[in-house]
């Protein structure tokens, strides 16, 4: 038999409280003051559902917290308007935890076989984690291609001496004719292979998926 150890990340994001108050207006100073004060608090309720959460998953499926790390914000806010009677500054600051993350760790009792077999599945996951990854950069940059304004047409006036012309990126031309036969030439150059590296990573992934 050999043991095989299966670890997971497990995140939860805790929702906040906000409670405003007016002290200014609590001392008799009226609707105008200007006097504000804030809190924020963690909202149990979430943070109890995160903990249950956490504990079914791991009973459900024999994980083991091996660690546990709070993720913290801040805000802060200063003033510096100056003032008739004085040059004041003022301002404030807060941190509060916005959440926390899980390490999990299981073992798994298996066979040789059994382990050769888990690896094997393993890189597979490993394989398509990577094309996906380069899917998504290839989808960034189509989408940059297709941004109106990568292609957009500027039409310059002539100055002294010099005639008009029309911008593509940069580029220059005499024509608005030629212009848009750049912008067409450029966006097939970019897109149609772009298209297709998209499709052959989609075929290998789903040709993937099939052997695990």
């Amino acid at each position: 038999m050999e043991t095989i150890f299966e670890a997971k990340w497990f995140y939860w994001e805790i929702k906040k409280e906000k409670k405003t108050s007016f002290p200014g207006r609590q001392m008799g100073l009226g609707q105008g003051s200007q006097s504000e004060s804030n809190a924020w608090n963690i909202d149990k309720k979430s943070l109890i559902q995160g903990l249950d959460k956490l504990t079914e998953l791991c009973n459900s499926e024999n994980y083991e917290i091996k660690a546990v790390f709070p993720i913290d914000d801040a805000q802060a806010f200063s003033d510096y308007k100056m003032y008739s009677d004085a040059g004041n500054g003022f301002g404030w600051g807060v941190s509060f935890t916005n959440g926390f993350v899980a390490l999990l760790q299981k073992s798994i009792s298996v066979s040789e076989e059994g382990a050769k077999a888990y690896r094997a599945k393993r890189e597979i996951r490993d394989q398509i984690t990577d094309l996906a990854k380069e899917r998504k950069k290839l989808n960034l940059i189509l989408r940059q291609v297709k941004r109106p304004e990568i292609n957009k047409i500027k039409f310059r006036k002539g100055l002294i001496g010099k005639g008009e012309s029309y911008e593509v990126a940069g580029n220059s031309f005499a024509t608005s004719a030629e212009a848009e036969d750049y912008v067409r030439s450029t966006y097939a150059a970019q897109v149609g292979p772009t298209k297709k590296s998209i499709a052959v990573i989609d075929a290998s992934i789903a040709e993937l998926e099939k052997k695990l």
